[in-house]
């Protein structure tokens, strides 16, 4: 067992976001998560998304522009099963070396904001402690098949959920993620 203990250097924004007094309003802790595609920062009652500069091919974030762009459409697109959780997108401007929560000054990126939900409320909480239900299961898989069926289709939209179209997009994950095994990425024997 090594007594060294690891750092990882995070971008200037995200190392801001790790402070409480980053925000406008009231954080005493900030918990930080990271995906493939974004680092997932909780404040306080808050979420955060911002999406990592990467281009995985099924997707592009790699400007601004573009972030902003997917940030505004996963607000649209998860407002319809989601009402109450998704706040909007915000942005982060710097002046001079400072980093801020919005103001004045060029906007370095954007993330999506939503409220926090209940650490309790968490299907692997729930599945942990006995509370996710057979009839809570059924329930969600209903509401999914339910705006499935409803969802707006069209021919574009079918060549997306081509059998063609899946098998490229993970063939392309695989890919692009090589690189990572052993550094990020366990291989699998």
């Amino acid at each position: 067992m090594s007594d060294i203990m690891v750092h990882t250097r995070y971008p200037a924004l995200i190392e801001a976001m790790l402070r409480p007094s980053f925000y406008p309003h009231p954080v005493r802790s900030v918990v930080l998560l990271q995906t493939h595609v974004s680092y997932i920062v909780m404040a306080g009652d808050r979420v955060y998304k911002v999406k990592k500069p990467v281009n995985f091919g099924f997707l592009d974030f790699t400007t601004v522009e573009k972030r902003r762009w997917f940030c505004h459409q996963e607000v649209e697109l998860n407002r319809r099963l989601t009402s109450d959780v998704y706040r909007g997108v915000v942005e982060f401007t710097r002046s001079g070396d400072e980093i801020r929560f919005g103001g004045e000054g060029d906007v370095v990126d954007v993330a999506v904001d939503m409220r926090r939900l209940p650490d309790e409320c968490a299907l692997d909480h729930l599945l942990h402690h006995g509370g996710a239900t057979d009839d809570m299961m059924r329930g969600i898989a209903r509401t999914i098949a339910q705006f499935h069926r409803t969802a707006t289709q069209s021919e574009e939209t079918d060549r997306y959920g081509s059998v063609a179209a899946i098998r490229k997009n993970i063939d392309q994950n695989f890919e692009q993620t090589e690189g990572y095994i052993g550094r990020t990425v366990t291989r699998m024997q």
